[in-house]
């Protein structure tokens, strides 16, 4: 826009002096034959010392613009000779060819005659930017252009800048608003909104902030109906497992033994059915619930430490062990049953998949404020199409999760919204060495 003002400032003024110069040039032409003529009357009649008052008179206000001078034939100024040096050579050398003056751009001069017959030279001297004097007004004609236009130019880039700059704003601010609605929504938070002056708007970016509420109003109310199915289902299976359980104990006690091997499967079938309801109502309360944390001080080393020993005591018996490097210190507040429940399933996963004889390290450290903790296991990893849907939940990666490993997918769902809870951050990738490591973020408490 700049570029664009710029070059019609320019384009214009010059267009414009061009003009204005013609039509004054030929305006003055016409003018300063009506006065030759008449100062040709005046010296023929009265003589030169009438004339030149006649010429004081018209520097006058409502007179002849430019310089008006008379010169004798040798070039010799008789009249207005202050600045004249550059006009006594053209006199000199028009004099010699009265008919066919030398033609000058602005200087207009003519013949005029005395009584006695002697010639003298009237000469107007109208070109731009050369009138001697010791005032100019800025934008009076005749002064030099390029001040003006530098002026012009200066006002046009600030008033266009300041246009520009409001009118961006205007436009962009729903799309950062917009933006930002976006990014919450992303994160999880479905409550994200545009804000209401988006909203008000009567363009194109109001119609899609508009409908951008819907889609966020829409999803919300589906997730809030999918976590209540999954609490309410989850429940409801309570109770007819809790009879199945009470049923299986006391066909237990009339079976004469026919029937053991069946009765086993059941209550294996029950236990896993009841961990199930468990971890599905852990995860429904985590997502769904608005109570605020219980608030204490948790030594995290200590608690990592806690996890890493009941970790190697369950791998053990398949020679797996579980390495504790705490390189710092940290302290964060928080829920520590909540907390330890979800490094223990991280640790635990990485247990489950790490082959014999291997070993799961985790490690603390602190990063400008924030604990991070690495789980890194010596498993076969994950694809990398994968890696984004590990803490949803009942995902299972084939190369690395099935149902004879245990599990039903929702130890790292139950882990990621544990630590959503705390305000940190979890994630998973492929570690370079081999092997899938998970890094949690925690703030320090200050």
């Amino acid at each position: 826009m700049i570029a664009v003002v710029i070059a019609t400032a320019i384009s214009g003024a010059f267009i414009h002096q061009r003009y204005d110069r013609d039509r004054l040039m030929t305006h003055f032409a016409a003018t300063q034959a009506a006065y030759a003529r008449a100062a040709g009357a005046i010296l023929e009649a009265e003589g030169l010392p009438a004339l030149e008052d006649w010429l004081h008179q018209l520097r006058g206000p409502g007179g002849l613009p430019g310089r008006q001078l008379i010169f004798a034939p040798n070039g010799e100024v008789l009249f207005g000779g202050r600045g004249a040096k550059d006009l006594k050579a053209i006199v000199i050398r028009a004099d010699k060819d009265l008919n066919s003056p030398m033609p000058v751009e602005g200087v207009f001069f003519d013949p005029i005659y005395s009584a006695s017959g002697d010639h003298f030279w009237f000469v107007s001297d109208m070109r731009f930017g050369r009138q001697p004097g010791p005032k100019r007004r800025f934008f009076r004609h005749g002064t030099n252009p390029l001040p003006r236009l530098a002026f012009l130019i200066g006002v046009a880039v600030l008033v266009s800048g300041i246009v520009c700059y409001a009118l961006a704003r205007y436009l962009t601010r729903p799309i950062r608003d917009l933006r930002r609605a976006t990014q919450q929504l992303a994160s999880g938070d479905f409550s994200a909104r545009v804000k209401s002056q988006a909203l008000m708007r009567g363009d194109e970016l109001g119609e899609l902030s508009r409908d951008f509420d819907r889609m966020a109003e829409k999803l919300a109310r589906l997730q809030q109906a999918q976590a209540a199915l999954v609490r309410d289902v989850s429940h409801e299976l309570r109770s007819p497992l809790a009879r199945l359980q009470v049923a299986l104990g006391l066909a237990e006690q009339r079976d004469d033994g026919r029937a053991k091997a069946e009765l086993a499967r059941i209550d294996q079938e029950i236990h896993v059915l009841d961990e199930l309801v468990s971890q599905l109502l852990s995860v429904a309360r985590l997502e769904a619930s608005d109570e605020s944390l219980s608030q204490e001080q948790i030594d995290l080393a200590d608690l990592i430490a806690t996890v890493c020993t009941d970790a190697s005591f369950e791998g053990n018996k398949q020679n797996k062990i579980v390495h504790c490097d705490v390189k710092d210190a940290a302290i964060v507040m928080g829920d520590r049953s909540l907390l330890r429940s979800a490094v223990e399933n991280i640790v635990r996963n990485a247990l489950r998949h790490t082959p014999e004889a291997t070993e799961v390290l985790t490690t603390l450290s602190v990063e400008q404020n924030t604990a991070i903790i690495r789980i890194k296991d010596a498993g076969p990893g994950v694809p990398a199409d994968k890696i984004a849907d590990l803490f949803k939940p009942f995902v299972r990666v084939e190369s690395a999760r099935d149902r004879d490993s245990g599990g039903f997918g929702l130890g790292l769902a139950i882990a990621s919204a544990a630590i959503q809870r705390h305000e940190g951050t979890i994630e998973a990738g492929n570690h370079l060495d081999g092997g899938l490591e998970v890094t949690i973020v925690l703030p320090v408490a200050t």
